[in-house]
């Protein structure tokens, strides 16, 4: 094998890890226009080749025999396999005891499982990228159902249950009376606390875990901790653009929708389906409003537009009740309390509403004017002066 097949072979592997040339030189102490060397076509020393071979994952004839055999088994591949057992088999066995064993219980024996395959990941077996996604997978179905049980206390019911519960309470608001749009509300005001309280448990059982195997937590599985890898952020002032403004607008034409049933001669239609019919004029107006930030470099303000979106949707909570439709009549009467016979209620815009849609409006608009830029880094300027003086 002449020194183009290994350098080409050499990138293969590197690239097959999802590696750079300067992390596989941080890992070897070695500078990046080494590892360039490499590639480019030449050997490296004797003494590097074995820790190359295990960086990389593979055996020191893979490395340098292009028609090497398959590889066997080694006693790494072995502890690797026992990792995944460990970590992703722990989240099964947590749902089978949680059937009958209390759950603080079931996730302490399930955080045990889990530190264990990160100690064995981390000491006796080359990391990989598929163990840290298996991990946090895991981790984050394990602890939605955690947190399914207590915001249920049903206690040893799963996660499924939990969820069908809370279902069949949304539909008793409903039969109850409660409008759609009130009821849909709280369904996404639910969601959001049970998904928030979900990460923040899963985030911690990883800490916990990493601490449990003695390990920093600036190591595989939390690559955005490292001191070096998180980018220093600042607010400052950017170029305001009216199509960045576009999805104010969506806020305006939702009030807009309400303040229409202000009116007295609108067809009947409309003052009896119109929650119904908000949902598909939601929905229509934000896709609308949010397409001109698919546009490069307009990409930034997408979440704003879409916290703006999620509030228009809690409009119907806002609205007043002071009149109804005589579906008799096909008039528009006051809405006395009570009387619901051939009567249909609807909501007008109230003050608050009003005023509320402003206020989104011109939060966003703010928004506009803002953006979030990173800092430059000391670190790469540090690091590339070694290299300019033509040291390694």
């Amino acid at each position: 094998m002449n020194e183009q097949e290994f350098a080409q072979r050499l990138r293969q592997y590197r690239k097959n890890k999802g590696m750079t040339q300067q992390e596989l030189a941080d890992q070897l102490g070695v500078s990046n226009k080494t590892v360039s060397r490499w590639e480019s076509g030449s050997y490296p020393d004797v003494t590097t080749l074995v820790a190359l071979a295990r960086v990389l994952g593979v055996t020191v004839d893979e490395l340098l025999d292009p028609k090497a055999p398959v590889r066997t088994l080694e006693k790494s591949d072995w502890q690797n396999l026992l990792s995944f057992a460990f970590a992703i088999g722990g989240g099964l066995l947590f749902y089978l005891l949680a059937q009958f064993v209390p759950i603080p219980l079931c996730w302490a024996l399930y955080l045990g499982c889990l530190a264990y395959g990160i100690y064995l990941q981390a000491h006796y077996t080359y990391h990989t990228h598929w163990f840290q996604l298996g991990v946090w997978v895991m981790v984050f179905f394990v602890s939605w159902s955690v947190v399914g049980m207590l915001l249920s206390g049903a206690g040893a019911v799963l996660g499924a249950v939990s969820m069908a519960t809370l279902l069949e309470s949304f539909w008793y608001m409903l039969e109850m009376g409660t409008s759609i749009g009130g009821v849909v509300l709280h369904l996404l005001v639910y969601f959001l606390i049970w998904t928030g309280l979900t990460i923040a448990l899963s985030c911690l059982t990883v800490y916990l875990a990493r601490k449990l195997a003695r390990e920093p937590v600036s190591g595989p599985n939390f690559p955005w901790a490292s001191q070096k890898e998180i980018p220093r952020l600042r607010l400052c002032r950017t170029k305001f653009y009216w199509m960045k403004a576009v999805p104010a607008l969506a806020s305006l034409i939702l009030m807009g929708y309400w303040c229409l049933f202000w009116r007295d001669d609108l067809p009947g239609w409309l003052y009896v389906s119109q929650e119904e019919l908000y949902l598909p004029v939601w929905a229509g107006v934000s896709l609308l409003t949010m397409l001109p930030l698919l546009k490069k470099g307009r990409r930034g303000m997408l979440v704003a537009a879409i916290f703006l979106t999620l509030a228009d949707l809690g409009f119907p909570g806002l609205l007043a009740y002071p009149r109804a439709y005589n579906l008799v009549s096909e008039r528009v009467v006051a809405n006395i309390q009570g009387n619901t016979l051939n009567v249909c209620t609807f909501g007008q815009a109230s003050e608050e509403l009003v005023v509320s849609a402003i206020v989104l409006a011109l939060l966003y608009l703010i928004c506009c004017f803002i953006a979030i830029k990173r800092m430059p880094k000391e670190e790469k300027k540090e690091e590339t002066e070694p290299e300019e003086s033509g040291t390694f």
